[in-house]
């Protein structure tokens, strides 16, 4: 049994990424087991596709009602590896290893440092930590700093299910919302700092300037709702620019959209992007962090500086412009994506684990 665990409410990439892989293993026969929170969107989706979950408070790192119950839950069943999907739920998984001696390993997704303070700096460091799973080569050389046994290292890129976005996703879906007479420019990105939407903001009011045709969509909800429906105002782009929130239909919007755009100033590796290579689209975006392992420049997308909304503009309107660079990039996207298809996220893990288990 591999007893995962996530202590986010949300649904982000990470929590994408931890389901793919759950359920990749249990295709595969290996018996998981999820822990989550009551609250979260991963409790809505275990339940609902009947993956094997229970929930625990997990309300911050030093939640002993968790730690104690994780302990009960830890040694009633047979759990032979435990896998942190966050921060908080190794910090709550350090403490529990003081009463229980089985492999434990972590996700680290974000690619800035590790904290300075002693918790974090002890954590990441502890002999009861067995491997820290980076997601891109980019965040392993970040944290490489600091951690001081290079060993528990290692890197599994995130990944996307390839057949999948050519099961689902159906542009039709969304017709009503935009007909196909609309030229769409769309992201998939939490309303977050680091996935700037100001720069894409600003990059947009250039392009209409050029393009009042075009309209931009952003699928993804955030803490910053407020704060960029009053930018849009203020740069009157309320119409031009919709910000849709949470969809459980994404590939329907993926599928209907003319371009996949990522404006990220941080990004560990990108999943949205996986999910636009993995629909065909011709992609504008950034070199933040892991994305140009991902994105090679004019072969399955465009690159741009972060944070500069005239490089990230001219981009845009150069795939506007030029429809036989769209058809390109989109058919190379496609077949791009097959490197990051998720049976290599499964085969890695299924590997590190049985290296782990059978020390």
């Amino acid at each position: 049994m591999i007893l995962h665990i996530d202590t986010e409410t949300e649904w982000r990439g990470g929590q994408q990424q931890a389901i793919y892989l759950i359920e990749g293993l249990l295709q595969r026969g290996v018996a998981c087991q999820l822990i989550c929170r009551q609250d979260s969107k991963l409790r809505v989706y275990a339940e609902k596709h009947n993956i094997p979950f229970q929930t625990l408070p997990l309300k911050f790192e030093y939640d002993l009602v968790s730690v104690f119950k994780l302990i009960k839950i830890i040694k009633t069943t047979q759990v032979k590896l435990i896998h942190c999907h966050n921060s908080h739920a190794l910090g709550l998984l350090i403490f529990t290893k003081f009463f229980i001696n089985i492999p434990l390993v972590a996700s680290r997704r974000v690619d800035f440092s590790i904290s300075n303070n002693v918790f974090s700096k002890y954590k990441y460091n502890s002999k009861k930590l067995n491997k820290l799973i980076c997601i891109s080569d980019n965040i392993r050389n970040i944290v490489d700093s600091a951690i001081k046994d290079k060993s528990k290292l290692i890197t599994i890129r995130s990944a996307v299910d390839v057949s999948k976005a050519k099961r689902v996703g159906n542009a039709q879906n969304v017709m009503i919302e935009f007909p196909e007479s609309e030229f769409i420019i769309g992201t998939v990105a939490a309303l977050t700092g680091h996935k700037d939407y100001p720069t894409l903001i600003e990059a947009a009011q250039i392009v209409l300037k050029s393009h009042p045709e075009v309209k931009f969509v952003a699928v993804g909800d955030g803490k910053l709702r407020a704060e960029l429906d009053l930018l849009l105002q203020e740069k009157q782009l309320t119409k031009s620019f919709l910000l849709l929130g949470y969809k459980p239909n994404v590939y329907d919007y993926l599928k209907r959209f003319n371009i996949f755009v990522l404006a990220s100033k941080l990004e560990g590796l990108g999943t949205s992007v996986l999910d636009a290579l993995s629909c065909g689209k011709a992609i504008v975006t950034t070199d933040a962090g892991g994305i140009p392992e991902m994105i090679k420049d004019r072969l399955n997308g465009l690159l741009v500086a972060k944070q500069n909304p005239q490089q990230l503009a001219q981009a845009l309107m150069n795939l506007i412009e030029d429809g036989e660079l769209r058809k390109r990039l989109a058919k190379n996207a496609q077949e791009s994506a097959q490197r990051f298809d998720i049976k290599h996220l499964i085969d890695q893990h299924i590997k590190l684990y049985k290296e782990i288990t059978s020390k």
